[in-house]
C-alpha cells in the first residue's frame, strides 16, 4: 500500500513539473507574440507615412497581423479543451 502511495506522489510530482514547464512555456510564446505584434504595428503605422516610398510593405505587415490574430483562436479551443479534464 505504502508502495502505492509512493508511485501516486512520484506521478503527482511529474505531472505538476510538467504543466509548469508548458506554463513557462506557454508565457514565452506570449510575450513573444506580444513584443512581435508592437513591432508590427509600429511598422505598419511608418508605412502609412505620405512619404514612404513603398507601400506594399504595409500590405504584407497587415497581412501579417492578420495571421497573429487568427492564431489566438487556437489557444482558445485548447484551453476550452482542458476544461473537459477529469479534477482531483
Amino acid at each position: 500500500m505504502a508502495d502505492q502511495k509512493d508511485e501516486v506522489a512520484r506521478m503527482e510530482e511529474r505531472a505538476w513539473a510538467s504543466f509548469a514547464l508548458h506554463a513557462g512555456q506557454r508565457l514565452t510564446t506570449f510575450n513573444f507574440f506580444i513584443v512581435l505584434s508592437s513591432l508590427l504595428i509600429n511598422a505598419l503605422v511608418v508605412t502609412l507615412q505620405r512619404d514612404f516610398r513603398v507601400p506594399y510593405v504595409g500590405v504584407v505587415i497587415g497581412l501579417l497581423l492578420a495571421v497573429l490574430a487568427s492564431s489566438s483562436g487556437r489557444s482558445t479551443y485548447e484551453i476550452g479543451s482542458s476544461s473537459n479534464l477529469p479534477r482531483k
